[in-house]
């Protein structure tokens, strides 16, 4: 089954607007945290939102999955960055609470893409 262009949409432009607010949470981190962490998250983020723009925009349905499974392996890995930054108290609670909706919110859309028939 063919992709709807606003699912898409849905997942690239919520891929681009979580590195816009990973980069503002990682400026915000102090110096030692944001030149580790805070540039390991901000690597994951362009790399999530760049897998799921390639991904989304390509027509074999094996290539799409494989580049969107990508995607969605560097969002696991920005929660997990962010659980260690809550942890270490680099993040606000509230921030972290909000990123992990997020997160989980764009878990969804990017399994809309990559598998249309389940979802």
């Amino acid at each position: 089954m063919r992709k709807y262009a606003a699912e898409k949409l849905a997942a690239r432009k919520a891929s681009r607007e979580l590195v816009v607010e990973i980069f503002r949470l990682t400026e915000k981190m102090p110096q030692k945290a944001k030149v580790t962490l805070g540039v390991e998250l901000r690597k994951a983020a362009t790399s999530l939102s760049s897998y799921v723009t390639e991904g989304s925009s390509r027509n074999e349905q094996e290539e799409q999955t494989d580049l969107l499974l990508l995607a969605y392996e560097s969002l696991v890995e920005i929660s997990n960055k962010l659980i260690i930054a809550k942890r270490l108290s680099v993040v606000h609670p509230k921030s972290f609470e909000i990123l992990q909706l997020r997160i989980k919110d764009l878990a969804v859309k990017i399994n809309k893409v990559a598998k249309p028939d389940e979802a």
